[in-house]
């Protein structure tokens, strides 16, 4: 199905930005409100899923599939630990590697959320007719293709740095050389 293209003039890109973030911050502030009514926060809710869905995953897989540096998922484990929704153990495969799994509390808090979900996905449903939803797949779909595909090569004003000169100049707290 083909996504007709519209030209867009200025009032119409800052109404489709302020639509567009009107619409991340409430989908945020749900999943915000979603996370808290199971004591949890975003980030914990998004690695206890994940944990879940990866049977005998390491911390560090885990840190690569969400994002995040492998000292933040250390920080979020230890707080689920802490809250009795995981548990570190040894793989049986193999000694060395350190694996996280849900626990029964866990596994009732990510029940939970699923079941805030369905009521959330039943209202939206309702609220809009089949075509609607039908356009909404679609534009939502090639809205995450466009946002995930790497950008087009440009000029950039800001030439790119190594990765040696961002760790000294993040060391020292300015630009090195000077």
């Amino acid at each position: 199905m083909a996504v007709p293209r519209l030209e867009v003039t200025s009032s119409e890109t800052l109404e489709l930005e302020r639509v567009f973030a009107r619409f991340v911050r409430t989908v945020r502030g749900q999943f915000r409100e979603i996370a808290g009514s199971v004591g949890l926060t975003p980030a914990e809710l998004v690695l206890l899923g994940r944990v879940q869905e990866a049977a005998d995953a390491t911390p560090g897989e885990i840190a690569r599939e969400i994002g995040v540096t492998p000292a933040a998922v250390t920080f979020l484990v230890r707080d689920l630990i802490e809250s009795g929704c995981l548990r570190r153990s040894r793989s049986p495969r193999d000694a060395r590697r350190v694996v996280l799994s849900v626990t029964a509390d866990g596994r009732r808090r990510l029940a939970s959320v699923r079941r805030s979900a369905v009521r959330t996905h039943r209202r939206v449903r309702g609220a809009l007719s089949k075509a609607e939803m039908a356009s909404l797949a679609v534009s939502l779909d090639r809205l995450t293709t466009v946002l995930t595909e790497p950008p087009k090569a440009s000029a950039s004003r800001f030439p790119r740095r190594g990765r040696r000169s961002t760790q000294v100049r993040d060391r020292l707290g300015r630009r090195y050389p000077p």
